[in-house]
């Protein structure tokens, strides 16, 4: 069993259930999204345009899950020591083909081995908390995050939980404070950002830095929905603007005409 941790958020002591998140032994990641109580999603692969400091995609493919009572069955994403990464999970065409290239949604990305410092390796967007499945803060691999610990954001309804994958090189920089451990870097706007890690057992002795903060989010007429976003590939510039191709799925799945946005604040971080 690889590690694995269940990441909630907590308002007004109401426990929501976000995420799950879990290392495999050879230093893999992977992101779950049970939790939503959609049972339909949309999955792609997008371009993205910095410069533009927004995501916005519109529906291509359209994945029916189905209502399953183990999660573990959910919609996942991967991404692999080699860089491979990928959605898997009912309806979905998943793995390689016979020359080593990705089937149905996935990429080749960065290798896990010289992960980027210019943005998170995934995040995971929320909107409408009250869509998600009630939790208990005493779980034993729950990882809390209150509602007063982020900072409030004029405009902002909605939250986006960053993930950065760390080689075991950065171990000497963690720093242990009231039974957890954390990792602090500076961006290049003189600022300092607070990751709470997630330490991988296996001897890869790699860790996810996870942190929330609030964001803009649009999801069509939705009140409540969950999106999640994998590494990118084929970064470019075009006419002075900077793209790249990502793996992106929402929850509930787009009709016909429906757009997902979110507003992009990635800092390039400095070691």
């Amino acid at each position: 069993m690889p590690d694995n941790w269940i990441i909630q958020f907590i308002k007004d002591g109401d426990c929501r259930k976000i995420c799950r998140i879990m290392l495999g032994k050879d230093g893999s990641y992977y992101v779950t999204a049970p939790y939503h109580e959609a049972r339909s999603a949309s999955a792609i692969i997008h371009t993205v345009y910095y410069e533009r400091r927004r995501s916005t995609t519109t529906p291509e493919m359209r994945i029916d899950i189905g209502l399953l009572a183990d999660d573990k069955k959910r919609l996942k994403l991967s991404h692999h020591p080699d860089g491979f990464a990928q959605f898997s999970g009912d309806g979905i065409v998943s793995g390689r083909n016979e020359q080593g290239q990705p089937k149905g949604i996935g990429i080749m990305s960065f290798p896990l081995s010289r992960p980027p410092r210019t943005g998170p390796s995934f995040s995971c967007t929320v909107l409408g908390l009250e869509g998600f499945d009630s939790g208990n803060t005493g779980k034993n691999n729950a990882i809390n995050f209150e509602n007063e610990d982020v900072p409030p954001l004029s405009g902002a309804d909605g939250l986006v939980l960053e993930g950065s994958y760390f080689t075991s090189d950065w171990r000497k920089y963690l720093f242990e404070r009231e039974g957890f451990w954390y990792l602090e870097m500076q961006h290049n706007m003189n600022t300092i950002i607070r990751y709470r890690a997630l330490l991988s057992t296996s001897k890869s002795l790699c860790f996810i830095g996870i942190r929330f903060i609030r964001y803009d989010v649009k999801m069509a007429d939705h009140k409540s929905g969950f999106i999640l976003s994998g590494p990118s590939t084929n970064v470019r510039t075009i006419d002075g603007e900077r793209m790249a191709d990502g793996i992106f799925c929402s929850f509930p799945s787009q009709d016909a005409g429906e757009q997902s946005s979110r507003i992009l604040d990635f800092e390039h971080e400095n070691r």
